[in-house]
């Protein structure tokens, strides 16, 4: 087994990060950066065409897509840890992975967009505003599912919430308190992201 992964600590790459050291898999690790010269190698755009990072390479599987790396990599190598053996427990985990990619992050990057990195005079209120009301429906429809088992695939913590967990870690940054109003998502967010494998990841350098 021969795994590299390509992305700094301050992206999307941690989710595979996250992964990796979850099922203590032995991996390298290439600090490559979108928008600069590690991104456009030729040796680089052999991996990823795109030129944007994460990439992995796990000997002769070759792809990119942060959540595609994570369900490839929790399949492969982590049955009846982060992937669940039946196939009710799968389809979830699929659904949810699904889910943080198109009901959820897509509001949250808007909400961080517009408050980070727009510059003040061109921020508009009207679309953090619209964003962050169907944050608030989506984080219901989180809170009533986090009602009815601990985890959302089940009894145990899988891909599905390794995954959903990544997206709501960034919303600190724009000071949004998921507990005020979803103090089942708070509490199950707490126990994701204080998982030994996740802090591993929190403490490596972030370039």
């Amino acid at each position: 087994m021969s795994i590299t992964l390509y992305g700094y600590t301050a992206s999307r790459a941690a989710r595979n990060l996250w992964v990796l050291e979850e099922l203590n898999l032995p991996y390298a690790h290439e600090k490559v950066k979108t928008r600069d010269p590690s991104s456009r190698t030729p040796e680089y755009l052999a991996i990823n065409p795109t030129g944007f990072i994460p990439s992995l390479k796990d000997g002769d599987a070759v792809m990119f897509e942060s959540l595609g790396i994570n369900l490839y990599l929790a399949q492969k190598y982590g049955k009846d840890k982060l992937w669940p053996s039946d196939k009710p427990g799968q389809a979830k985990c699929m659904q949810w992975t699904m889910w943080s990619a198109t009901g959820l992050e897509p509001y949250a990057i808007t909400m961080i967009v517009q408050k980070i990195f727009t510059p003040e005079e061109k921020r508009s209120q009207a679309v953090y505003d619209k964003a962050e009301e169907n944050l608030h429906k989506e984080l219901a429809l989180l809170e009533a599912a986090l009602g009815k088992s601990p985890y959302l695939c089940g009894d145990s913590f899988t891909i599905g919430d390794l995954n959903i967990a990544c997206v709501l870690s960034s919303l600190p940054r724009i000071n949004f308190d998921v507990g005020a109003k979803y103090p089942a998502v708070k509490a199950w967010l707490d126990k994701c992201l204080a998982r030994e494998a996740q802090q591993r990841v929190a403490a490596m350098p972030r370039g």
